[in-house]
């Protein structure tokens, strides 16, 4: 069970559906980008440019997230709104078949959180990331206990807790995460809303 109250009890779910956007936060989608090996993992993350905005914070510039990005008219979905913002953030080109898939029921995974679908791509070895210097200023491959010392928004927190919860310390990438750095992560998530109730 996710502990957050404001988070959906289908956060992983397997779906192809389509999203409905909200009024006063449009639907986006992204890609969590894993490299695992040898029971051992690394995360990309983005750092955002200044014309990037955050819903949980008034201004996303110098946070690290995932690339991701608001669904477009062009997308006939949310798996192709992710596909399509991982190309322009950081130049990299998946297919619909590389995507973490539910080992029970087969179906493409994702991470669901009020209007926003996150799916997941396992690699071997880190491809070659070529940032667009507009929306993604930089980027780096980090782990858990790494990233909780960078600049993260509160939604970023929130989908890293829950991707940590419910993909990878079920097993699903053959890799654990210390209890230690979940708490840690659960404990900077309730600092940042804090702030920014303030």
């Amino acid at each position: 069970t996710i502990e957050t109250s404001d988070v959906k009890s289908t956060d992983v779910k397997s779906t192809d559906a389509k999203s409905t956007p909200s009024k006063f936060n449009p639907a986006r989608a992204g890609i969590i980008i894993v490299v695992a090996q040898n029971n051992s993992y690394k995360i990309l993350f983005v750092v955002q440019g200044d014309c990037s905005h955050s819903y949980d914070e008034p201004t996303g510039a110098g946070n690290y997230g995932f690339p991701k990005g608001h669904k477009n008219n062009e997308d006939k979905n949310m798996i192709d709104c992710a596909l399509r913002e991982c190309r322009e953030e950081c130049g990299l080109i998946f297919e619909k078949e590389q995507l973490l898939r539910n080992p029970r029921t087969g179906n493409i995974a994702s991470i669901t959180f009020r209007d926003n679908n996150m799916y997941i791509v396992v690699l071997q070895e880190e491809p070659i990331i070529r940032v667009d210097n507009i929306e993604i200023t930089n980027y780096e491959w980090l782990t858990i206990d790494t990233v909780m010392k960078k600049q993260m928004s509160v939604f970023t927190l929130k989908i890293l807790i829950i991707f940590v919860k419910q993909i990878i310390n079920h097993g699903w990438l053959q890799i654990k995460v210390k209890k230690y750095h979940l708490l840690k992560l659960e404990e900077l998530k309730k600092i940042k809303q804090k702030e920014h109730k303030m």
